[in-house]
């Protein structure tokens, strides 16, 4: 990554202008996310509704939440693409996205292992150990690093924004929580108020359905982004990204005055 062809300003930001940043980033390239964002919600959605009407609804959140720790590869690269170039193809985005989503699984498996077993004898491990697996797949998608040199490189760059990055995670969590009802709630009412279809029971209700777990991936790609300007924030933070961005800025200033 060229810290000087970033977009975006590289500075120390606090949590809720890293989320103000990401939000206004995703509506302006939103033409580029369109593609990125079908792949993410549309096929899983789909099979966790599959699964939800042939198994029950607990096998249709528990296929949903496995299907999310990959649905949002596509998104990430393109937003580790569009930080640091303005025209990034989509296919090949869409192609690459295949093979982080296969790189991604043994990073999954050592997550899931240790925040388990984190989580089963001690708690506080396990919730320090589902932080610093917050930006993992960033760091994975953007440095091209293996499982393990993933997270020695999560223990070294989250440690030093360690809070941030709780809030950050209790924040995603809620917000797609909050995502899933508020989305049920209204495409119901769109149903039987505007188009006089009847509609499905509410998730609160039914436990599951198409709606839900539509809602429920819908709010993947935005919260990828977010989580892609964490992990940004963090590097700026940890290894003066802002610092470095401005003395390239003088040193093309100067040359374009020499020049001149």
């Amino acid at each position: 990554m060229n810290v000087a062809e970033a977009r975006v300003a590289l500075r120390e930001r606090s949590l809720w202008d890293v989320l103000d940043v990401a939000l206004r980033f995703f509506v302006a390239n939103v033409r580029a996310y369109i593609w990125p964002s079908l792949l993410c919600v549309v096929p899983s959605a789909a099979i966790s509704t599959l699964v939800g009407s042939a198994a029950g609804p607990e096998w249709g959140w528990f296929t949903a939440i496995g299907l999310s720790l990959f649905a949002a590869t596509p998104v990430t690269v393109m937003t580790s693409r569009l930080v640091f170039d303005a025209r990034p193809k989509t296919g090949e985005i869409l192609v690459t996205s295949v093979g982080k989503s296969l790189a991604l699984v043994p990073l999954r498996v050592l997550q899931l292992a240790l925040v388990g077993m984190g989580i089963v004898f001690f708690v506080i491990p396990g919730a320090w150990l589902a932080v610093l697996f917050f930006t993992a797949p960033e760091i994975m998608i953007a440095e091209s690093s293996g499982p393990i040199a993933t997270f020695s490189r999560a223990q070294r760059i989250i440690g030093a924004a360690f809070g941030d990055m709780a809030v950050m995670s209790i924040v995603v969590l809620v917000g797609r929580l909050v995502a899933v009802v508020v989305l049920d709630v209204s495409a119901r009412a769109l149903l039987t108020d505007l188009l006089q279809v009847s509609a499905p029971p509410p998730v609160w209700e039914s436990y599951g359905g198409v709606i839900s777990y539509t809602a429920f991936f819908l709010v993947l790609p935005l919260e990828a982004v977010a989580r892609f300007f964490s992990y940004l924030n963090v590097r700026t933070k940890t290894e003066g990204w802002d610092i470095q961005a401005r003395f390239l800025e003088i040193a093309r200033r100067s040359e374009e005055g020499a020049t001149s």
